[in-house]
Formats: structure tokens, C-alpha cells, sequence
């Protein structure tokens, strides 16, 4: 931005896109007879667009809490076309950058020592950019943990304990943002993280290979089980499945089905106050602006995951400042710029200049007849 006037379980078979999405988990070994195992694989597919999934309890580590929104949490369903179970996944979207807040979903109704799991996970954005599995939760402040981070391109064991994380073991992992990415991968950002836990070894695999087998008795009794990020991280997970004991298989996932890519447009445009509700005219100089773009598609539906590309205009049409941001659950995106004290008074202009799918790079972005892209507003 500028002011001036002038992104065993050792062999699961992967396959994005058009092609099917197995997974496949292979056992861990051994041919000893083991008792029955209870296993359970959560893909979403029963919820609709925006519900918070009542299969988990939601919480996070650290002194400030959950985040929530409207008194509800920010783990919700979202779509991903190219998901291992089309399209409904799940997302957790609170923002909080602090390096002790760790925002977890525990499994209800699930305790146990020995157990394996197995997630797919899709990172989103986030200074830290790191999700994964815990298991053995005694409460939100006390289990273990995976998590793989696309900013340090490792997948990390920790232990939590009171509250504070202590590193067990990490290893590298090629995990990237896909919207950070130039091209879509072969993935569409879909990476599959599994442990196992069997008494003080714990086990972690990502996209089939074992990365790391640690040995820590910190926590050796029964406890939940779920899904982690942290800080700022916003990621998506789809098809959870958990499985007792440790060396049984998980049960394998649904293929997907194929979605078209979705014809977007502007739906609303509007330079507001600091809580993004009430639209203003201007702003004095010093101050903040901020404006929300809608992004709709051919239905009037929200489209979520979506790009957008904004453009601030000096009253002579010279550049002041470009920002992009992505639509979330309900198809806004809100940005914020500092005006400087030094810019020119007049009427400035925030315009559109670009809308892109993160799903499908090539989906038309059709101008809507009945909305511009652009809104003025008056800088004193």
C-alpha cells in the first residue's frame, strides 16, 4: 500500500478436482488382535451455509477467551468447491493476533488416551498461518497438539500445559496459503495431517509421510479430542475422523462432487464508520477509512472466499493507495486504510478494480447493472 497524490495413515490416496478424493489410511502395523474399534468421521455435509456445527464445543487457550461474533463463535460452515467432501467445510475465522490465543474446537461426547485422527486442512491467511489436531485435552488449557504452519513451513508437536505451549518436536512440511499462491495447486490448498497416539508415543504423519514420533508422558490419561489454529490463523477442515485404538483404520472419505464456477458481481459498496454499519461521506484527514465490498453471484447468494481488489483515487485521479481482501461466510470484505495528515483536502474515490474466486481462478466477474463499483467521499 501507498500514500501519495501523484495465502499409517501412511498412504492415503489424494486426487483434487474433478477426480475422487479417497482417504485411504493404512494401518500402523502389527497383526495383533485389538477390540472393536469406535471410530467417527465428521464431513460437514449435513449443515448449511453459516451454521455452527453442534458437534463440537468451542473454546480457545489463553487468558482472553473464545472471540465471538453476535454471541456465537467463529467456527462455522463455509464452502470450498474443491474440498475432499464437497462443498460444506468448516472454518474458524476470528482474527486475534496474539501469540498465546489458540482458538479450539473439542470433539463432545469423545474422551480417550490411545487414539488416532485424521483431518484435512486448508490454510487460509494469518501471520502465523498454522492449524491441525490436539488430542488428550483435559480442558482448554491443557493437551497435546500438531500444528502445521505455511509461515514456517514445519509441522510442530507441542504440549500445552496451564496455558503455555512447550515444544516437543517439529519437522518441515511443504504447506503454503493457496491464495498466496500464483497458480492453483494440485491440492487447491488441501493438506492431511493425522496422529497417532499410543501411551507416550505420539506419531504424526502429513500427506501420507511420517514427519515426527515423539515420546512425552506429560498427559497420560483420557481427553478430548479436536481441531486447533493459532493467533490470527484462518483455515478450513474437512472430513475429522477419529478412531479407538490407536492402530485401527480410519473409516476413508466421500468423493466430491463438481461445482461451477460462479458468475460474481458488486453487490454494495459503502465508505462507513469504524463498526462497518453506518455509511458516512468522508473522513477528515488523520483519521480512518474504512468501506465494505459485497460480492454476490448470479443467484444474489453471498460468495464467499472471494477476492477483491480495491482501488483509493486522489481528487486528480492519481493513486493513493490499493488494497485486496477475501470475502468471508457472507460475502463482505472490509478494509481499512490511515489517511494521512498530508494528503490533499477534496473528494476522493474508492473503486473495484478487481474480483477474483479462490476456488476458480478463471469465474467471471460480471459489473452489475444496478450497483456501480465505485463510491466517492470527501477528505477535510
Amino acid at each position: 500500500m501507498r500514500q501519495t497524490c501523484k495465502t499409517g495413515l501412511r498412504t492415503p490416496i489424494l486426487a483434487f478436482g474433478l477426480g475422487a478424493v479417497l482417504l485411504s489410511l493404512t494401518a500402523l502395523g502389527g497383526s495383533q488382535t485389538v477390540p472393536e474399534a469406535q471410530g467417527r468421521l465428521i464431513d460437514f455435509g449435513q449443515y448449511h451455509f453459516g451454521a455452527v456445527p453442534d458437534e463440537f464445543v468451542y473454546n480457545a487457550t489463553g487468558a482472553r477467551g473464545p472471540v465471538l461474533t453476535a454471541g456465537h463463535p467463529f467456527w462455522r460452515i463455509y464452502t470450498d468447491a474443491f474440498a475432499p467432501s464437497p462443498k460444506f467445510v468448516l472454518i474458524q475465522a476470528s482474527t486475534l493476533e496474539k501469540p498465546d490465543h489458540y482458538p479450539i474446537a473439542l470433539l463432545r461426547e469423545f474422551q480417550a488416551a490411545d487414539v488416532r485422527l485424521g483431518v484435512f486442512v486448508k490454510l487460509m491467511g494469518g501471520v502465523d498461518a498454522s492449524a491441525g489436531l490436539l488430542w488428550r485435552a483435559q480442558d482448554k488449557d491443557n493437551y497435546y497438539a500438531a500444528l502445521a504452519s505455511a509461515r514456517t513451513g514445519q509441522v510442530s508437536a507441542l504440549v500445552m500445559k496451564h496455558g503455555r505451549p512447550l515444544a516437543l518436536a517439529s519437522a518441515p512440511c511443504p504447506i503454503q496459503v493457496e491464495f498466496e499462491r500464483m497458480a492453483p495447486s494440485p491440492t487447491h490448498g488441501w493438506y492431511l495431517l493425522e496422529v497417532a497416539a499410543q501411551g507416550s508415543r505420539h506419531t504424526i504423519w502429513f500427506q501420507g509421510q511420517k514427519l515426527l514420533e515423539v515420546d512425552d508422558a506429560t498427559l497420560g490419561g483420557k481427553g478430548q479430542v479436536g481441531l486447533i489454529t493459532h493467533a490470527d490463523t484462518v483455515a478450513l477442515f474437512d472430513n475429522f475422523a477419529v478412531e479407538t485404538p490407536a492402530d485401527k483404520p480410519l473409516p476413508p472419505g466421500p468423493a466430491p462432487e463438481f461445482s461451477a464456477p460462479p458468475v460474481m458481481h458488486v453487490a454494495a459498496l459503502s465508505i462507513t464508520d469504524a463498526s462497518f454499519k453506518e455509511e458516512v461521506s468522508g473522513r477528515a484527514r488523520g483519521q480512518l477509512l474504512n468501506w465494505t465490498v459485497s460480492i454476490e453471484d448470479s443467484s444474489d447468494k453471498p460468495v464467499p472466499g472471494a477476492y477483491v481488489k480495491t482501488e483509493v483515487l486522489c481528487p486528480d485521479d492519481s493513486p493513493l493507495a490499493n488494497q485486496t481482501g477475501m470475502t468471508g461466510s457472507d460475502g463482505k470484505v472490509l478494509f481499512t486504510l490511515p489517511l494521512e495528515t498530508t494528503i490533499p483536502i477534496g473528494r476522493y474515490t474508492v473503486k473495484v478494480s478487481s474480483v477474483r474466486s479462490g476456488d476458480f481462478p478463471d469465474a467471471l466477474y460480471a459489473p452489475s447493472a444496478n450497483v456501480t463499483s465505485a463510491a466517492t467521499f470527501q477528505v477535510w
